[in-house]
């Protein structure tokens, strides 16, 4: 028996053995390319986001509408079509603490 599970074994070792594939320079040059053209999307985000947090306001925690005219309003009409959802998903995909934190805390004070 021992000697059928060192043949199997040997065997095992031996098929799976196989000459190592190189990987094409061209196709890893371009998956480098492209994930720090994605790095540089995400950090943008980030950035996006962070930057309108700081104009998020005091008293109601919202942000604006837009940043020159009526920032001082927030629109409902408006949220859920431009900024306020995409910050929710870049939060939501990017940080986590940010999206159960601050954006979380926006969506709460505007349900009420």
């Amino acid at each position: 028996m021992k000697q059928i599970l060192l043949f199997a074994s040997l065997l095992f070792i031996f098929i799976s053995c196989k000459k190592q594939v190189l990987f094409n320079p061209e196709i890893i040059s371009r998956a480098t390319e492209n994930g720090k053209q994605s790095n540089e999307g995400f950090v943008r985000s980030l950035k996006f986001v962070d930057g309108w947090l700081t104009k998020t306001d005091s008293a109601s925690g919202l942000i604006p509408t837009n940043l020159t005219s009526a920032s001082d309003v927030w629109e409902p009409h408006n949220s859920a079509a431009d900024n306020y959802a995409f910050m929710v998903l870049t939060a939501y995909l990017l940080d986590k603490n940010l999206y159960n934190g601050d954006m979380l805390e926006m969506l709460k004070t505007e349900r009420n």
